[in-house]
Order: structure tokens, then C-alpha cells, then sequence
């Protein structure tokens, strides 16, 4: 028996499974920071790019570890957004500007996306009459 202040006795296992899950939660406390800080700069795809050059470099130079490779994650799925918000500006940019608003909006909602969505009762997943679109 382990003993944990004040004179109580926990159990070796439950020791164990109680360091494990200090562990996760601050692994995943790292993951959430990283995400925000990359996805805080999405509105620059250059600045990520740069940040994941780094990364890779420094990956490839042997000093991988977990924090390294949570960064990555995260900087290349923000890339990613980053580029795909970028081709959705420059797709409405191109349409003339009363199409670019029904096409912002055709992106915005597709009916499979609806709450209300039933492909045959409700394909265009319109919500009934008096409620709002969730």
C-alpha cells in the first residue's frame, strides 16, 4: 500500500491508474493550447507554413517528442483550414458579387447538415414552421 497523506493507504494500482490520468489531462491540456495558438493564426497560411517547416526540421533532426509531435498536429490541420478558407475567398472573389452571396450560402448549408434532415420527408432539411435552423 502506497501511502497518500494523512495517514490513508491507497491501493499500488489505483496509485498507478491516478499518475496515468495526471499524465492524459496534462497531455491534453498541452493539445488544446497548441490547437488554439495555431488556429488563432489561421487567417495567415504563410506564418503556419513557416511554423511547420520548423517542426519537420526539427523532427527530422532526431528531437522528436510528444509535445513536437501534438504541435505538428495541430499546425497542419490549421494549414489546412487556412488554405481551404483561402480557395473559398477566392472562389467567391471570382463569381460576380450578387452569386457570391447565394454561393457563400449554398457552402454554408447543405441539407445533410440539418438536424431536420430525413431524405425523403425533409430532403431539403428545412425546419418546421415556427423553429429555428440549429
Amino acid at each position: 500500500m502506497v501511502k497518500k497523506g494523512k495517514g490513508r493507504e491507497l491501493n499500488p494500482a489505483d496509485a498507478f491508474r491516478k499518475t496515468q490520468r495526471a499524465k492524459e489531462i496534462a497531455r491534453n491540456k498541452k493539445e488544446r493550447s497548441l490547437q488554439r495558438d495555431a488556429y488563432s493564426k489561421r487567417d495567415d497560411p504563410e506564418s503556419l507554413k513557416e511554423q511547420l517547416k520548423e517542426v519537420i526540421a526539427a523532427e527530422q533532426a532526431g528531437k522528436s517528442n510528444p509535445t513536437l509531435r501534438l504541435k505538428k498536429k495541430a499546425l497542419q490541420s490549421a494549414y489546412e483550414q487556412a488554405i481551404k478558407r483561402q480557395m473559398e475567398e477566392k472562389a467567391c472573389i471570382k463569381l460576380a458579387p450578387g452569386e457570391a452571396s447565394l454561393a457563400a450560402s449554398e457552402t454554408m448549408h447543405r441539407p445533410e447538415d440539418s438536424v431536420y434532415y430525413h431524405p425523403t420527408l425533409n430532403p431539403l432539411g428545412l425546419p418546421p414552421p415556427g423553429k429555428a435552423q440549429r
